[in-house]
């Protein structure tokens, strides 16, 4: 469930991105150079015969205004002067055009990765987005600087992260390190997308045992983790099926089915959080509302110790408390201000990693305290003031 970047990733390395990288009225040619001083070459190949390597690659564009973009193509690690016996070696990684490049810019933040399995991860986001932030900390990037690839040391940050979790907020799909049988989850849900609440419950299930009571931050994690990876079989076995099938010419109906796609994904992540922290709050013994309604037909996610207590005017306010739930913060935090307004300080759970000091700063000047899983808390300042969930519990338990 949680790995050191060593363990995923057998090469990584960054630069900002120029305008030959992107810009096709600058360059038609695709192509990234440099990788070789950054150390990549004794990863991707270095045969001097002519030999192309071609390897499976995940471009993903990364932006806060939007969502992210992934074009999964056939990368090639060449020798673009092999024909020319008077010119050294010069490698360079093709890559097509495609969805994901089109919406870098010159200026972006470029990492490529090199996974164990040998798929590469090209990523470009805004260079000053939270992204770009959680990057640069996950990767232990000290200077995030220059138009020139650097190689990071994977073995630098050896602290255990959900990073299968991580890579999913941008598109990018690890699996999960906890095995499941395929076959017996598309039988189960009979070839069609289950109910969230239906799939939750069999991540659960299906997982190997963790202790709710004894570590509440790990067992969400590892629940999200296998949640988000059983999704992504049955959608992969249901969007196959379906394009196999065809959409009759009808470009409507294409366009619709990739939309409903895309909203899926949206859609249940935040639903499964939820699902999830329920569970793990009943576990706890804790007395809770779940989405019922307080003033102005609001909807906190979580009151404690129940809505019949907040619409009590005789109940003490100090004894209330709420519980937002989103998966990633960036501006939506403030979402939950007017929400339960007789509970002064807000608590707000996440699964984003690396929110900067500032934004949690502004979070604290609006009585805001986030809560996030203690697998995370690394990526973080240590100066931030974060709690875990398991001290949320234990705050608000009876």
């Amino acid at each position: 469930m949680f790995e050191k970047v060593s363990d995923v990733f057998s090469a990584v390395a960054f630069k900002f991105s120029s305008a030959v990288d992107v810009d096709p009225e600058s360059s038609n040619q695709h192509e990234l150079g440099g990788l070789v001083q950054a150390g990549l070459k004794e990863v991707l190949g270095s045969r001097n015969d002519g030999t192309q390597y071609k390897y499976a690659a995940e471009i993903v564009h990364l932006s806060d205004n939007a969502d992210p973009v992934v074009s999964e193509e056939e990368v090639t690690w060449y020798d673009v002067r092999f024909q020319n016996p008077n010119r050294g070696p010069e490698w360079r990684l093709y890559y097509p055009s495609c969805s994901a490049v089109h919406s870098a810019s010159e200026g972006d933040f470029l990492l490529v990765a090199v996974t164990k399995t040998n798929r590469l991860l090209i990523i470009f986001c805004d260079p000053d987005s939270s992204y770009k932030n959680e990057l640069v900390n996950i990767f232990s990037i000290e200077d995030a600087s220059g138009e020139k690839f650097r190689k990071i040391d994977t073995f630098k940050n050896q602290v255990q992260l959900p990073l299968n979790i991580i890579l999913s907020r941008y598109g990018v799909e690890l699996g999960s390190s906890e095995s499941f049988d395929v076959k017996k989850l598309l039988s189960t849900f009979k070839g069609v997308f289950p109910k969230t609440k239906d799939l939750s419950q069999y991540a659960r299930n299906n997982s190997s045992v963790v202790s709710p009571v004894d570590d509440p931050d790990g067992s969400l994690m590892h629940w999200m983790s296998v949640e988000e990876s059983m999704f992504r079989a049955i959608e992969k076995e249901i969007v196959e099926r379906k394009l196999k099938a065809g959409f009759n010419d009808n470009v409507d109906e294409f366009i619709s089915f990739s939309l409903s796609v895309q909203n899926r994904r949206k859609s249940r992540v935040g639903h499964a959080f939820e699902n999830h922290i329920e569970e793990i709050l009943m576990q706890n013994a804790v007395l809770f509302s779940r989405g019922k309604k307080t003033e102005g037909n609001r909807k906190p996610d979580f009151i404690f110790p129940g809505i019949t207590q907040y619409l009590d005017a005789n109940y003490p306010d100090k004894k209330l408390h709420m519980l937002g739930a989103k998966t990633t913060c960036k501006d939506r935090w403030r979402q939950i201000l007017p929400e339960a307004r007789r509970i002064n300080t807000k608590h707000l759970i996440t699964l984003q990693p690396a929110i900067s000091k500032q934004q949690i700063d502004e979070m604290v000047a609006e009585n805001v305290q986030l809560v996030v899983p203690s697998a995370l808390h690394p990526t973080y300042d240590s100066s931030s003031t974060v709690i875990s969930f398991k001290d949320f519990i234990n705050e608000v338990k009876l």
